[in-house]
């Protein structure tokens, strides 16, 4: 598992498990009804769009570049930042697709899934992470890479849980409590629903 940093959260992909494990169906379903919105004095939380995309990726990509596992998946120096975006920008596009994603404006983002679901699903028209992560850094590379990240699986509980896959702070924003912000509104709603949230 990797600490979660001031950066942000791991870029690995969730495990590719069964999306409805046994008493999913139990589950509290608030988790996805509830406000997406969180006002405070800092900062307004909200669930992001489509038409964040770009913004949110560029923001991950500058949050992770210099993160230990990021560095170790995509290895060459020269073009981290531009492959980070495509990386994490696949997950973006994922957990907006199947998912939750939360945010505030050009400083935090949250990439989250509900209760009972322990993958989210691509668009059709997207590309799998290995031909993803090989056209980045090879096939070899690639191959190691996600295998590694198909051990992390195993580890989450097999009760229903919420699941932060990846948290992610403007740099120059980190140490001032947005990363905080922005996961309020699921914490406040996985107490109220009695619902346990993993991290890994």
């Amino acid at each position: 598992s990797t600490p979660l940093r001031a950066a942000g959260r791991r870029s690995a992909p969730p495990d590719s498990g069964p999306r409805n494990p046994r008493g999913a169906e139990q589950a509290p379903h608030r988790y996805r009804a509830a406000s997406t919105r969180h006002t405070s004095a800092l900062a307004s939380v909200r669930a992001a769009t489509e038409a964040d995309v770009d913004q949110l990726r560029s923001l991950l990509a500058r949050a992770f570049v210099d993160d230990p596992l990021l560095m170790w998946v995509l290895p060459g120096p020269d073009r981290r930042l531009e492959q980070a975006e495509a990386w994490l920008g696949h997950f973006l596009d994922v957990y907006l697709h199947d998912g939750r994603v939360d945010c505030i404006d050009e400083t935090a983002v949250a990439l989250w899934l509900p209760p009972g679901q322990r993958s989210a699903s691509p668009p059709s028209s997207a590309a799998t992470l290995h031909e993803l992560l090989a056209g980045l850094t090879g096939r070899e590379h690639a191959t190691r890479v996600l295998t590694s990240f198909a051990t992390a699986g195993p580890h989450r509980p097999a009760d229903p849980h919420i699941y932060l896959h990846i948290l992610g702070v403007e740099p120059a924003r980190q140490g001032q409590g947005y990363g905080v912000l922005v996961l309020t509104p699921v914490l406040a709603a996985s107490e109220e629903a009695e619902v346990s949230v993993h991290l890994e």
